[in-house]
């Protein structure tokens, strides 16, 4: 059922012709706002939610036609039917009120059954466009509500799954040390885990939840492997990476470090260049050391020593590549991102 007017904006600059229009509502139980312009009107029509406009077209200051269209222009809200008064003499300019998107007109004089008849007709129109846009509305909300419960399922599963990759790489990293032990081994591990750990933080530290800053990722990597050292120093591109392939990443530059620093007693080579830029959707990686560092003893036969180290390029689709660049030796790795 549609509902009955309640509030009309009256715009009219002959007073006698307005006080007439707002007796016949008044009549009728509809309550009025009158202005005297289009000026006046504007902000009528801005600040109060009103049913519908009944204007006349010349006024001072403001006519009619500019009325609706700075209205049309400025309300954030559902525009209100216009229904517009114009003289006998004025109708060749019905055309461009219709153009501007007047809803209808009333030729002066009308008389008060035109005049009610006009009001109740255009209004029920607008209840029904104003119910059909809610309708729609409703629909567009579901349907985004729909698309998030889905995603959320999503997210959960990859998540679960994420926790029993987890589970499994802790389990390889005591595995893989069971045939060395000692207290070395033991940091080792825990420094492994520790890196995992500081992988899932910035996850889920991210709006995006499964979506990883490596920026800041990297940054927490570089300072488990080498406290102290500010990461800040090195080229380190921000850019967000898929949970999927950050877990392999972050932990190969973990793994990465943990096998260059032992040629340096544990420390990190001061000419230590470490870059990390993403170039046409591709993820550059890169550490260069000094060529004296005696772990690798040349870049033509670089030993990963690392089953780990592997099992992270494997994962990552990519292969370690060992340059001689000048005094140093670059360590790089390349490979697309998962977007």
């Amino acid at each position: 059922m549609v509902q009955k007017v309640r509030k009309v904006l009256v715009v009219e600059d002959d007073l006698a012709i307005r006080e007439s229009i707002i007796d016949i509502l008044k009549l009728e139980k509809i309550e009025t706002v009158e202005a005297q312009n289009g000026r006046e009107a504007l902000d009528i029509l801005i600040d109060q939610d009103l049913d519908l406009v009944i204007s006349d077209v010349m006024m001072p200051e403001m006519d009619g036609y500019e009325l609706l269209d700075s209205y049309r222009k400025t309300s954030a809200k559902p525009t209100v039917p216009f229904v517009f008064l114009t003289a006998l003499s004025e109708r060749e300019n019905l055309r461009k009120g219709m153009q501007l998107g007047a809803d209808d007109y009333l030729i002066k004089p009308f008389t008060q059954k035109e005049l009610l008849e006009t009001i109740h007709t255009q209004y029920e129109k607008y209840t029904w466009r104003k119910l059909l846009v809610e309708e729609q509305y409703r629909a567009m909300v579901n349907g985004t509500i729909e698309e998030i419960a889905k995603e959320n399922l999503i997210l959960k599963q990859e998540v679960r799954h994420s926790l029993k990759d987890n589970l499994r790489l802790i389990l390889s990293f005591f595995d893989l040390g069971k045939s060395t032990g000692g207290e070395s081994n033991n940091a080792a591990i825990k420094d492994r885990i520790q890196a995992l750990g500081i992988i899932h933080k910035e996850a889920f530290a991210s709006d995006m939840l499964s979506k990883v800053n490596m920026r800041k990722l990297l940054y927490g990597i570089l300072g488990l492997s080498y406290p102290g050292v500010d990461p800040s120093r090195y080229s380190i591109q921000s850019f967000r990476m898929s949970l999927k392939q950050a877990i392999p990443f972050g932990l190969f530059v973990h793994e990465m470090g943990a096998i260059l620093k032992k040629g340096n007693g544990g420390h990190l080579y001061d000419s230590t260049i470490i870059s990390s830029e993403l170039h046409q959707k591709n993820v550059e990686f890169s550490i260069s050391i000094p060529r004296q560092h005696d772990h690798y003893p040349s870049a033509e036969s670089p030993e990963t020593e690392s089953v780990l180290l592997n099992a992270y390029l494997d994962q990552l689709g990519t292969s370690l590549t060992v340059q001689e660049v000048g005094e140093q030796v670059r360590y790089s790795i390349h490979f697309p991102l998962d977007f």
